[in-house]
């Protein structure tokens, strides 16, 4: 487990003293996210509240108002509330927002709204770690300029190079991409940032978590002195103030999410497990809360495909989503899950990181986060855009410690519910359910026997039955099992690095070139 979810012993200093950064904050007013539903009342104080801001108090141009009512919003978030004017006057800014805020919007309208569509120049540039996040901006900046003619490119790896070189040598006002991908084009010469004024990080700290930090200060090389920057970010961890201190000159800072992970709209509760039969217990879980659709959470690519496979086998929709999946495979998995049709989809973070779905009632955490920052970004893909959510973690034996420094940590008050009983998988199961039987749990003696190799010495087995006899027998027993075991656990670790490091390898080499594919195996190694 790492350390991260552990209070630091000297409180971020960038976090506390936000001037010692340049930067100043920003309070935007509690107002309510916005639903499309009936006017409200245009008078304060009356029975129905203030009234509510609308897109057209924002001072939009005709056709930008007209794309937003094509795409059903009536009302602005508070996110994009509080960026539109400091965005819109040219200001740096770092807003700390959870995901499914409506952040891509809150960064699009002063893009598409400043952009001079007179110039077929890149006029803009918005870096996503992934290209699911960079497909999913892409689609809601196009459709904000629909009407104005913006033309919006998406670069990422593991898509053609030929077809985005074409694009873009026609012009194009706005580029998305993923650090990688853009690095491929800037060395091809096949874009060029010297019209850029605006830059925007999308997901910072998932970006400098995964590693980017030296590709975006590349790619930000190539970029005018005098570009504005806007930095979004669900986190504020360390990484993310260094950066804007040495990239960002007076930045306003916009909290909205500033340690508050438990919002009103999440439930937070967990389930203490035994961790020996987990997926077992996931099961019961899942039977007695009947999720909707979920979002479930597992820390490596391996886990993903047992706990599908599994659930899979007991009649459950599930897929799993990870980066061993070919692109057409991932798009189609996510399709699935866009289309409601996908009840379960098993993921690991780095698959997961800018998948935008709605809807989801609840994200369960089968491996606990390496990080309380994960936890966030977890748990932020339920609950969205004032819709209910359940954010469910299983924690084990080991996990209890970190789980407890992140509840200190973020002021979580989550509920602890009871396992179901092993019986809740008898009678109450539905049809899907009920075709196959659950296995019996394995005997543990013979798993034992299983793991220890080789037959004793007469003389071994007289003094095992001295130390069994003895008032420390047990105890020494249980030493003995767990230090074999422990080393039959690192032996099998040591053989899946060894494979991993020989497959990454070989993807190495058969990658598309220097940099176009680079962006897919950021965190890989984590991810195992």
């Amino acid at each position: 487990m790492s350390n991260d979810l552990l209070p630091p012993a000297d409180a971020d200093a960038a976090s506390a003293d936000p001037a010692a950064l340049g930067l100043h904050d920003a309070q935007p007013g509690d107002s309510d996210p916005g639903t499309p539903d009936e006017e409200a009342s245009d008078e304060l104080g009356d029975d129905a509240g203030p009234r509510r801001a609308t897109f057209a108090d924002m001072g939009l141009s005709r056709e930008v108002l007209e794309a937003i009512e094509d795409m059903g919003y009536f009302h602005p978030t508070p996110v994009q509330t509080a960026v539109f004017a400091p965005m819109s006057s040219k200001k740096d800014l770092l807003v700390q927002s959870r995901t499914g805020t409506g952040k891509t919007t809150a960064f699009g309208l002063p893009i598409v709204e400043h952009c001079d569509t007179s110039q077929r120049k890149v006029q803009s540039l918005i870096l996503t770690p992934t290209r699911e996040l960079a497909l999913q901006v892409s689609r809601e900046l196009a459709m904000l300029g629909k009407h104005k003619g913006v033309v919006v490119e998406t670069i990422y790896g593991g898509a053609p190079i030929g077809k985005q070189i074409d694009n873009l040598a026609a012009g194009v006002h706005i580029v998305v991409g993923t650090p990688g991908r853009v690095l491929d084009h800037l060395g091809r010469r096949t874009l060029d940032l010297r019209n850029v004024t605006l830059f925007v990080l999308d997901e910072c700290d998932e970006m400098l978590s995964m590693g980017f930090l030296e590709d975006i200060e590349r790619v930000v090389a190539y970029l005018p002195k005098d570009k504005q920057t806007t930095l979004f970010s669900a986190t504020m961890p360390d990484e993310v103030a260094r950066y804007a201190k040495r990239h960002m000159k007076d930045a306003e800072r916009i909290l909205l999410s500033e340690g508050n992970v438990s919002v009103a709209d999440i439930h937070h509760a967990y389930y203490i497990v035994s961790g020996v039969a987990r997926t077992r217990d996931l099961l019961r879980i899942l039977v007695a809360e009947k999720p909707e659709r979920a979002i479930i959470f597992c820390n490596t690519r391996d886990e993903t495909s047992v706990v599908a496979r599994f659930l899979q086998r007991q009649g459950l929709d599930a897929e799993p989503i990870s980066s061993d999946l070919t692109q057409k495979d991932r798009e189609r998995v996510m399709q699935r899950m866009r289309d409601h049709n996908l009840h379960y989809l098993v993921a690991t973070d780095v698959a997961a990181r800018g998948i935008d779905i709605s809807n989801v009632s609840h994200v369960i955490n089968f491996s606990f986060p390496e990080s309380a920052e994960v936890y966030i970004h977890r748990t932020g893909r339920t609950g969205r855009a004032g819709k209910a959510g359940v954010a469910l973690s299983l924690i084990g034996p080991r996990e209890l410690g970190s789980f407890w420094f992140l509840k200190v940590m973020y002021k979580i008050k989550p509920e602890e519910r009871d396992l179901p009983p092993a019986t809740v998988l008898e009678g109450v199961l539905k049809p899907s359910f009920s075709h196959v039987g659950a296995p019996p749990p394995p005997d543990p003696v013979e798993v034992v026997c299983a793991a220890v190799a080789g037959t004793p010495t007469e003389e071994q087995l007289a003094l095992a039955k001295k130390v069994l006899a003895s008032e420390d027998g047990e105890r020494v027993a249980a030493m003995l099992i767990a230090e074999r075991m422990a080393a039959i656990a690192a032996a099998k670790k040591a053989q899946a690095d060894r494979e991993r490091e020989e497959r990454a390898a070989r993807e190495a080499s058969e990658g598309e070139s220097r940099w176009g594919d680079r962006d897919e195996s950021r965190g890989r190694d984590r991810d195992r």
